[in-house]
């Protein structure tokens, strides 16, 4: 609904974009299977491309305000959405709009506290008790 690239005569795009993506994941994989042997940390390749194209940012960006325009339309105060993989908790116009990044790129969670407070944990590495998994993220 907010994703240009969802409309049905884009989604040749959309598949192009599935076969770059997974590409990434797997240069990414062996990368890392590298940099872990020189002992460096965990580093998101796909992470690192999308931050630094501008319009990757810009979609990013206009993807936020469309969903936050809706919800101020529809009476909501706010959302949380994963669909762009990019880890965030912001005020957008009024609107609370909260993205849970995801478990690839950029091993992120969305929590609630039990006094109602939102906030994003990020595992990066081996710490704390936490077990390295075949997607170069951690779980307990």
């Amino acid at each position: 609904m907010f994703d240009g690239l969802m409309m049905p005569n884009k989604k040749w795009l959309m598949h192009v974009g599935d076969i770059m993506y997974n590409f990434l994941i797997w240069l990414n994989h062996h990368m890392n299977t590298f940099r872990d042997i020189l002992g460096l940390p965990y580093w998101s390749l796909s992470k690192f491309l999308k931050s630094k194209t501008k319009s990757a940012v810009n979609y990013i960006n206009s993807f936020e305000e469309k969903v936050a325009i809706y919800c101020h339309k529809n009476g909501y105060d706010g959302v949380i959405c994963g669909h762009i993989h990019t880890a965030i908790i912001k005020n957008i116009n009024g609107i609370e709009y909260m993205n849970d990044g995801d478990w690839v790129e950029s091993c992120s969670a969305l929590v609630e506290h039990h006094d109602g407070t939102w906030e994003i944990l990020f595992y990066e590495g081996l710490k704390n008790g936490f077990e390295e998994q075949d997607n170069d993220c951690y779980t307990k």
